[in-house]
């Protein structure tokens, strides 16, 4: 069952104008967008709290960062954070991703809490599988 991350999306539109944020036109990120029904953002810089990630998602929406456009591994990632996990749980992801993110910094080093997520576990070991999809 696909579950509708409305408030996610919602933050989505306020991300987007905040980070001056405009629909990919081009590249793999516009073809996504078209056929995954999934908006992909591209913003002159991505800066979530000093970090730089290479993508990055809220609810359907990924953000990118300026240049980014034809990086297809990233957008294979980050659609299956989209497909797998936003649209499974909805809403309640951004809550169990934090949680996860806790957790494998509590146990692993805050240094390795990104790569000790299950949730980014996940999206690695199925990266490669949308990306066969996108070709």
């Amino acid at each position: 069952m696909k579950i509708t991350p409305i408030c996610a999306n919602l933050f989505a539109r306020l991300l987007a104008r905040f980070w001056k944020g405009r629909d990919a036109q081009r590249g793999i990120a516009a073809e996504i967008a078209q056929r995954r029904k999934t908006r992909v953002i591209v913003v002159p810089e991505l800066n979530v709290l000093g970090m730089r990630p290479l993508g990055m998602t809220m609810g359907e929406n990924i953000f990118i960062p300026e240049g980014s456009e034809n990086d297809a591994l990233m957008l294979a990632h980050e659609l299956v954070h989209i497909e797998e996990q936003w649209r499974k749980y909805g809403d309640a992801f951004a809550l169990l991703y934090l949680f996860e993110l806790l957790r494998a910094g509590l146990r692993d080093g805050w240094g390795r809490a990104y790569l000790g997520n299950k949730f980014e576990r996940e999206a690695y070991a199925k990266q490669n599988e949308y990306l066969k999809q996108l070709s």
